[in-house]
């Protein structure tokens, strides 16, 4: 199968990290092991919590379906002989170790919270794919010198406090407590209290920070497989690319003043109309986003009675 094929270029990719220090060769004549059929068989296990029914998934963090999903991770983790730990902000990392024990780990993962509606294969392949690659390779008797970690993020998706990457970026040292402070959910809910009703969490936003942000040196390279979720490895017959460059999305509130007058009397020479000009400085954009061979998509357009967007 395609899904095998995948899978199996990815176990030979974190055999290559583990190496990365030092030249080595390495018999991956075993790594037909990987099972794809095995990974999508969880995938769809796992698309089941969901608090929309199938074929959608809507995990949203620290709910109900979330923890439930942590367990089947975890259990998963286990199966390989990974040990676990999971720190305040609830990261989950699965280790494999390696014959060097200061060396730092070559950690592969992704998430599996999902937007509303989402899909099954959004980044919950990049961490049972990531399971399953390091099992293929335990079957195949491979060592690593380096030690390999599957990582669970929490939180990649901004769905329940409005912003994304919380777990990646307590574990970067980029996140300041007093975002979090100020980001509370829709119940007037903070991290800190959602963090803690479940498990994780701590005494503040900035004690849950500083127990998880990761010291340099620790980590000594990132791999993440994921879906492409666009047209062109589809377009080209293509099974897998290596990324190059990442979108980095960024969000800016524009205000729009105008004045309506009266629907028929006033004409439309006289009209200061709002939407004529949001409607021609979004197409603007977005002629020049495609120029730069670049993106620009419009998530919430709402026109109040005072004539603004």
């Amino acid at each position: 199968m395609e899904s095998d094929k995948r899978l199996l270029l990815f176990c030979q990719l974190l055999v290559l990290l583990c190496f990365a220090a030092r030249p080595v060769s390495a018999d991956l004549k075993g790594l037909q092991y990987v099972s794809g059929e095995d990974v999508v068989s969880q995938l769809q296990k796992l698309s089941l919590l969901s608090d929309d029914p199938a074929p959608a998934v809507t995990r949203i963090l620290f709910t109900e379906n979330d923890m439930r999903a942590r367990q089947l991770v975890k259990k998963l983790m286990s199966g390989a002989g990974m040990t676990i730990r999971e720190d305040p902000m609830g990261n989950i990392w699965g280790r494999w170790a390696g014959s060097d024990a200061e060396a730092g780990a070559v950690v592969t993962g992704s998430h599996c919270d999902a937007i509303p509606h989402a899909g099954m294969y959004d980044g919950t392949v990049g961490v049972l794919g990531a399971i399953a690659a390091v099992k293929g390779l335990q079957k195949a008797n491979f060592k690593p010198k380096r030690p390999i970690e599957v990582l669970f993020f929490t939180s990649e998706e901004p769905t329940r406090f409005g912003f994304g990457c919380i777990g990646s970026r307590g574990m970067a040292g980029t996140l300041s407590p007093q975002l979090l402070d100020e980001k509370l959910d829709e119940n007037a809910t903070s991290f800190k209290d959602a963090a803690t009703a479940v498990g994780y969490g701590g005494n503040s936003h900035q004690d849950i920070l500083s127990q998880t942000k990761v010291s340099r040196g620790k980590i000594s390279a990132f791999v993440e497989l994921h879906i492409e979720q666009g047209p062109l490895l589809e377009r080209e017959g293509l099974q897998i690319g290596v990324v190059t460059a990442i979108a980095a999305p960024a969000s800016f509130r524009v205000q729009f003043n105008g004045d309506g007058g009266h629907a028929g009397a006033l004409l439309m020479p006289d009209r200061q109309e709002i939407l004529s000009a949001t409607g021609a400085w979004l197409s603007n954009n977005i002629n020049s986003c495609k120029k730069l061979h670049e993106m620009i998509s419009g998530h919430r357009l709402a026109e109040d009675s005072g004539q603004s967007v």
